[in-house]
C-alpha cells in the first residue's frame, strides 16, 4: 500500500466531509478541505480538517498550488458548480507531478439503454448520459498521468434515503426500474482503498452490486417507518441501466458493506 500523509479535498461537502473524517481516523496527518463557503470552515475546522476557503477557477493560482500540495487530491466538486470544468482545468494545470488525482465522477455518463455496463462498455461524446461529467473524465485522464476516476451511484445513507424523496408526491412512476445506488459509508471506504492502492488506475463504478427494483427499496423503507405509500403508477419501469463494479470487485477485491440497497441504513428525521 501507498503511505499517505496528506490528503486535499476540493469540495467538502457531505461526501467529501465524511471522507474527510475517514482519513484522519486512520492516521492521515494533514488533512484539507476547501468550500466555497466561508461560513462552513469553522465548522470542518473543528473536526480536525485543515480547511481552506476556495473559489474556482481561483483569481490566486498561488494559494490553489499551495493547497494541492498533498500525496492525493480528491476533486469533489459537483458539476452544477459554476466554471465546473474551468475549476478542474485549473487543478489539473497546479497539481504536484508527484501527487494522485481522484475525480469523482458519476454513473450518469452511461447512457440509459437498459443494459447491464461496466468500465470496459465504450462511451461516446454523442452516447453518454452526462456529457459535462464525460467531458471532466476525458480532461482527467489526458492530462494527469496519476489519476484516478470514480464513478459513484446514487449516494444514499444516513438522511437520504429514497422514501424521503417520494413522501409527499401523488403518485410513484418506475416502480419497476432498478437502482445503482451506494451507501456513503461504502463511498468513503472505496475512495481510501483507491488512495492507497498501488495498482489502482483508471476507472472505477463505486455502486452497490445488487440492483432491486425502485419499489422493492420504497415499500421496506415505508415498512420500517410505519408509512403508506403513494399509489404506483406508469411507466413502471423507466430508462436506465445496471452498472457493476467488476473493477472494484475483481482488481481491488473489495468487499461491500451495504451490498443490498433494500437494506441502506438510514436515519429519518420529522423535522
Amino acid at each position: 500500500m501507498i503511505p499517505i500523509t496528506r490528503v486535499a479535498i476540493v469540495g467538502c461537502g457531505w461526501l467529501g466531509t465524511a471522507l474527510a473524517q475517514q482519513c484522519l481516523r486512520q492516521g492521515v496527518a494533514t488533512v484539507k478541505g476547501s468550500s466555497r463557503q466561508s461560513g462552513r470552515l469553522l465548522a470542518l475546522r473543528q473536526q480536525g480538517i485543515e480547511a481552506h476557503e476556495l473559489h474556482l477557477p481561483a483569481l490566486n493560482p498561488g494559494a490553489l498550488r499551495a493547497f494541492l500540495e498533498a500525496d492525493v487530491c480528491v476533486f469533489s466538486l459537483s458539476p452544477r458548480t459554476p466554471h465546473y470544468l474551468d475549476a478542474l482545468q485549473q487543478v489539473c494545470d497546479l497539481l504536484p507531478k508527484t501527487s494522485r488525482l481522484i475525480l469523482l465522477s458519476a454513473t450518469s455518463v452511461y447512457p440509459d439503454n437498459g443494459a447491464e455496463v461496466d468500465e470496459d462498455t465504450p462511451i461516446h461524446a454523442t452516447h453518454t448520459g452526462n456529457p459535462l461529467q464525460w467531458q471532466a473524465e476525458k480532461l482527467v485522464h489526458s492530462q494527469v498521468d496519476a489519476a484516478l476516476v470514480v464513478r459513484l451511484g446514487g449516494l444514499m445513507g444516513y438522511d437520504r434515503f429514497l422514501l424521503k424523496y417520494f413522501m409527499n408526491k401523488d403518485a410513484i412512476t418506475g416502480g419497476h426500474t432498478p437502482v445503482n445506488h451506494v451507501h456513503r459509508d461504502d463511498a468513503v471506504s472505496i475512495l481510501v482503498h483507491l488512495m492507497s492502492a498501488p495498482t489502482a488506475h483508471g476507472t472505477f463504478n463505486a455502486v452497490a452490486p445488487l440492483h432491486p427494483p425502485k419499489r422493492a427499496i420504497l415499500e421496506a423503507q415505508a415498512r420500517q417507518l410505519g408509512i403508506t405509500l403513494p399509489p404506483w403508477a406508469a411507466p413502471h419501469k423507466q430508462a436506465h441501466k445496471k452498472v457493476v463494479p467488476k473493477r472494484l470487485l475483481q482488481q481491488i477485491g473489495y468487499q461491500f458493506i451495504y451490498p443490498d440497497p433494500v437494506l441502506f441504513p438510514f436515519v429519518y428525521d420529522k423535522k
